[in-house]
Formats: C-alpha cells, structure tokens, sequence
C-alpha cells in the first residue's frame, strides 16, 4: 500500500500541474472528438462535465468494434473484472475490486435499461444484454448508491436504447458467420425498424437479435463442442411525444438465453467441461416498463414503472459409482420464477438559477421461487425469497463563483424488509428489516469550459442477507465462530479525487482521478471445511486507486481516434477475524479475491473515403488484465489475460462488408479458477474466433 501511495503521489502532481492557461479554446473547425451528452446523474450533461468517474461507449463505437455483447464492452472499462460466471448468458461483474462474492443474492454493480432498475432478490447475475442498436452504454465507477441505491457500491451499468425516429424511417440489418479455433462455427443476425407513425408525435422502433455462439469444450465422455449458447433478443418501444412538456414511453424487452453444460471446466487446455451430456443453464428474462417525462415550470416530473420476469432453470449432473443409477449418474435441477414491480418518482430542477436541486422515491417488490430435485441422494426442497424496499433520496447543488465552483450534497435513506422460506428447514430464518443511509459530498471546479476538477465523496451499500440456520449452527458448534444467520448490509466509502481536460484544439482528452475506499463488512463465501461453506462478513478492505484514460483524435489524420485507458488498485484485506483466517488460509494484508491490480485497454479506430461513395473502416481493440487472487479461500489464483480484437472493411451506400476477428492471440487463461476437493474448477474466454459480417443501413429523408 505504502509503494501504491508514493505513485498516486507522483502521478497526481503531474496530472494536476495542467494548467488551464494551456487549454486552447475551439474554434471554427469543430471537435474532432465525438461529443456524448450522458444522464448519468439524472439529467442531460456532457461526459467531460459530469464530476464523478465514468465512461460512455456511443453507438457509433459499438458498431465500428462489433462489440454486441455487454462482456465485450465491460473488458474497456479500467478496473473492471468478470467474476464467477456460470453460462454465457449467466454472468457476474465487479468495478474496482467490489466484488460479489459466493451465494450473495444481489450484485455490487447495479443495472439499469433506461431508468428502469433491472433488479429482483435472489438473483446476483447481471442481464444477458446484447447492445446492438444501443444508442449508449454508461458505465459508472466507484459506488453510485446515493442517485442508484442498493447493489450500487461498486459502480453503476446503464443500457440506453435508442429512440424511434419521429421524422424518418430507419432499417438497419446485419447479419454475421463466426468460425472457432477448435469449436464449432456459429451465426448472428440483428435487426431494427423504426417508423414514425403520426410525424413529430408517435414512433415505434422494434429491435431484434439473433444468435448461436458455437461449443468449443470437450467433456470427460470424449464428446466435443459439448457447449453451444443460442440467444435470442428482442426490443420495441412506443414514444409519445403528446405536446411540448409532455412525453411517454413503452418499452418492452425480453431476452431467451440456453447454454448447454456450463462455462466451467477441469482443465484449460484443452478445455474439458465439469458437466455432462442434457446439463444446461437456461434463462428467460421479460422487461415491461412506461416512463413518463413532464417539463413543469420549475422541474421535470419522471415517473418510471417496471414490471420483471425472469425464469431461469439449471441441470447439473455427477458420475457416482456404485449407487446402482443409471449411467452412474446423479442430476440435480433447479428451477427459478422471479417477478419485480420496481417504481421510481423524481423531479429534477431545470431553472437557470444557481440553486440546482433533485429529489426522488424509490419502490420496489420482488419475489423469487426455487425449487430442487434430484435424480437420487438429495431430497427435493424449495425456497421462496421476498424484499420490499423504499428508498428516498435528494441532492442540492449551489454554484458560486460565476458556476466555476459547484458544491453538492445528497443523501439516500433506505428501508428494506427481506424474508427467505425454505421447505428443507425446520427453523425458518426470521424475517428481517435492513436500513441503510448514503450521504454523498461533491464540489466541482471548472475554471474554463474544458477543465473539469472535483472530489466526489459518497457511502455504498449492499442490504441484507441469510444464511442457512443448519449450516450456521454447525459452524457455531465446530468452529466456535459466531455465524449470524442474518448478515447486515455492507457498506463502503469511497473518496475520491478527479479531473478532466480538453487540449490541442479538442483534439485530446484526459481524464485522472485517484481514489481511496474502505469497505466494512465484508461479505465473502468461506469454505469451513470440504462441503461446509457459509456466506459471513469476514471483515474489512481498503483499496487505493488510479484511473486514467487518454482520447486523440489528431486533426493531421482524419478520421483516426487513439484511446487508452488504466486502472492501477492496490488493495488488501484488514481486520480479518482470525477463526476466518484460519479456516481459509486468507490473512491481513491478502488481496481481496478476484480483484486485479492492473487493467489497461488500447482501441484505435479509422475511417477514410477509399474512393468516390467507398467508406473504409478500420478498428482494434487491446485488453489486459493482470492475475487476481481466485475466490476467497481459494488456492489457485486467476490468470493474467491479454485479448486482441479487430475489425476492417467497407461500406457504400448503405451496404456494408466487414471481416473481424476476437481473442486474437487465442488467450486461454483462467478468468476465475477453484480447488474444490482436489479437483479444478475454472473458467476461461473462448478461443480465437474469426467472422465476417454484412450490414446494411437506411434512414429516409
């Protein structure tokens, strides 16, 4: 930590020597970087103005990568990391090392469609997400709760559609073959239609995708490409635009995702799956949400209102000889019906006054059904989980100095009653009420229009958790170690310092910040002994932090945009109690699990006339992540990974060609990697895929 902090030192003393006398102002030639107007804190701002770290990937972006998956996009952001994924269409991420950890039933990243919450108890993975016809992806970093609430403690994901077309028709198509290095071949179709049906009013726009990634694993029988993922997408939203104040949305979204056997294997190369023929990993999930936007004299009224269902089903099987089964096998299935009312009410001040203001409630009632069997040796069970959260939350902001310096407060009170019942328990885990407060302090310098200084100091949360009572009362009585079947909210505090400039004519942008965070109550999944493993709080961590990124758009090339970007996290644990160190081996001072200490992200993207009405394009992306401590406790730790994309090719008229390929250097690292029992669990990226693509794009005049 001492040797993170003299660096931070050094680099910030750099960083924040730019003068603003040094910052040319933009003339007539306009940006040659593209300007993104993002709503990352409840209303319309420029990216580089917004005082907290965060990043946006534009449509534009999206498309010139091919990056159609929300993984894909997640792999740019500094200090982010893929966590314990079980399918392709079952993932979980972390943001700076807050990870989520074991069975806990909500994530550390919260995500959001629009300004419809995608949550539901019990369920800790994010949406499958493809981000075709996205008009943005933002991705906040560091703990949001405050604006974002419970789960928000380590960043904040936001899925910005794009809206139908009130003026002009639109069609966009494309459609792609994919071949595996070693793995079966695989095809993707996407689609959207936007149609104003009454001009300036009413618009419809309809979005579809299609695709069927191919297997690469081997399994233990000698069968390959054992593991194919199909997924299918499909989005429509109805705009109102009723008059000038008024607007209204309906926006339906559903994905269906199967995967056949799971993302995990016993061995990395060749990859040979844990699993066995008929084990899969299904999801269904369906979003229905109406938003209403109101323009009052003195605010915008918002009103969102989400419904949710999501279905997911899971079979796992294991070879137990000498039990008299069939095959010798033993399958386990598990099925899920999950549902969410999610409603938020906000005003937001739209006044030219100095005095900025917003103020919001947050409801939310989610209920989650499981339910068990086995072939043989486990007895069939169920469980229902059931939370019923309010939040309300506000910030003031009041400039002075002209609006060059921009003071701000908030705070979120939360209340969440939670209650678990499993038909395998005698003693049912009581129902239990979790509150929480986040406060959040902000002030913002903006000495001239493109030099951006603030310090963001804010509080994130997770709420409450159970813990089986049998399972704590056997650790209670092995291990004399006070198992609490009810585990309280952890929180984090998080501080922060940044900055953001514009130089050489818009030509460049840089953006730093440094940040501190202490995260108390530590939730991790401990394993006792082989078979005995318990969600508790294990104790504290600290992180110390540097983020960095670098935009160039040279005006002497035109057409080419340079960006990179770097997350440096010193971390470790503190204040461990000693019977978890004992027990897991992890002591003070560890790194806290599946957390890197470094990311970097290299892209390079050019677009040039190759001749008259031929548009070229060339991209490519570079990713490293360095190797992270695996799951708690655990003894193999997760490897390094490079990964190498890129795309080239032409359009004319619409019509489009491209040839692109991904994990170019066939990195085949493990992502996340367990020693259960003597046996290996892992997880890796799949191989080196190669692909070629046609789009084609039309919007009438």
């Amino acid at each position: 930590m001492k040797r993170m902090i003299n660096v931070l030192g050094t680099i910030l003393l750099g960083v924040f020597a730019v003068s603003p006398t040094y910052v040319v102002a933009s003339d007539d030639s306009g940006s040659t970087i593209e300007e993104i107007v993002v709503t990352a804190q409840k209303r319309e701002q420029r990216l580089e103005e917004v005082p907290i770290a965060m990043q946006a990937f534009s449509s534009s972006l999206l498309e010139s990568t091919n990056m159609r998956d929300f993984f894909e996009v997640i792999a740019m952001v500094p200090g982010a990391n893929e966590d314990q994924s079980q399918s392709p269409t079952r993932r979980r991420y972390s943001i700076r090392g807050i990870v989520q950890a074991g069975a806990n039933p909500d994530t550390t990243v919260g995500y959001y469609f629009n300004d419809s919450a995608y949550f539901i108890f019990g369920r800790p993975a994010a949406p499958i997400t493809r981000t075709y016809d996205m008009e943005r992806v933002e991705v906040l970093r560091g703990p949001q709760s405050t604006l974002y609430g419970n789960s928000a403690m380590g960043g904040v994901v936001r899925f910005i559609t794009k809206k139908p077309n009130l003026e002009n028709y639109e069609v966009h198509f494309q459609t792609g073959l994919t071949d595996l290095k070693d793995g079966e071949s695989g095809h993707f179709i996407d689609g959207a239609l936007s149609l104003p049906l009454i001009e300036d009013t009413l618009g419809l726009r309809v979005v579809a995708s299609q695709e069927g990634m191919g297997g690469y694993h081997m399994d233990s029988l000698g069968n390959d490409e054992v593991n194919p993922t199909d997924i299918n997408s499909y989005r429509a939203e109805l705009l109102w635009h009723a008059n000038d104040a008024v607007t209204v949305s309906l926006n339906y979204f559903t994905e269906e995702g199967e995967s056949d056997y799971s993302n995990f294997v016993s061995s990395l190369d060749p990859p040979i799956n844990n699993q066995f023929p008929g084990d899969f990993y299904d999801n269904d999930q369906e979003f229905l949400s109406a938003t209403l936007d109101w323009e009052l004299d003195f605010a915008t009224l918002t009103v969102n209102v989400t419904s949710i269902e999501s279905d997911e089903a899971t079979q796992l099987s294991a070879l137990i000889p000498g039990l008299g089964l069939p095959n010798d096998m033993v399958s386990l299935t598990n099925a899920q019906e999950g549902e969410a009312l999610n409603t938020e009410i906000r005003l937001v001040s739209q006044s030219d006054s100095p005095f900025q203001w917003l103020a919001g409630v947050y409801y939310s009632d989610t209920e989650n059904v499981s339910d068990t069997f086995a072939t043989a040796l486990i007895p069939p069970g169920g469980s229902v989980s059931e939370s019923e959260s309010i939040s309300v939350f506000g910030e003031v902001s009041y400039s002075l100095m002209d609006g060059k310096l921009i003071p701000l407060i908030g705070v979120r009170w939360f209340d969440d009653d939670r209650e678990r019942f499993d038909t395998n328990l005698v003693t049912q885990v009581p129902k239990e009420n979790f509150d929480a407060i986040s406060p959040r302090f902000n002030l913002q310098y903006l000495p001239n229009e493109n030099s951006n200084y603030y310090l963001n100091i804010v509080k994130g949360f997770r709420s409450g958790n159970f813990v089986d009572p049998n399972i704590c009362g056997l650790i209670q009585t092995l291990f004399n170690f006070p198992c609490e079947v009810a585990l309280d909210s952890d929180e984090v505090w998080s501080y922060e310092i940044g900055g953001k400039w514009t130089l050489m004519d818009q030509q460049l942008q840089l953006d730093a910040s440094v940040y501190y965070m202490d995260w108390e109550n530590n939730r991790q999944a401990v394993q006792f002994f082989p078979g005995l493993t318990a969600d508790v709080e294990v104790g504290d961590a600290e992180y110390l932090g540097l983020d960095l990124s670098v935009i160039y758009a040279p005006a002497a090339v035109e057409g080419l945009v340079l960006q990179a970007s770097a997350n440096f996290n010193d971390n470790e644990f503190t204040g461990l109690d000693p019977i978890v160190s004992a027990a897991s081996g992890v002591n003070n001072g560890d790194n806290v699990s599946l957390t890197s200490e470094h990311t970097f992200a290299l892209s390079a993207n050019y677009e040039w006339e190759m001749s008259e009405g031929w548009q070229g394009q060339a991209a490519m992306t570079f990713t490293h992540v360095s190797a992270a401590e695996s799951q708690f406790g655990s003894i193999p730790d997760a490897d390094s990974r490079s990964m190498l994309r890129a795309r080239i090719g032409g359009s004319y008229q619409g019509f489009g060609l491209y040839l692109f390929g991904t994990n170019l250097l066939n990195e085949d690292g493990a992502i996340f990697i367990q020693d259960v029992q003597g046996s290996v669990n892992a997880m890796r990226n799949p191989p080196r895929m190669l692909g070629i693509e046609f789009t084609y794009d039309f919007e009438s005049d």
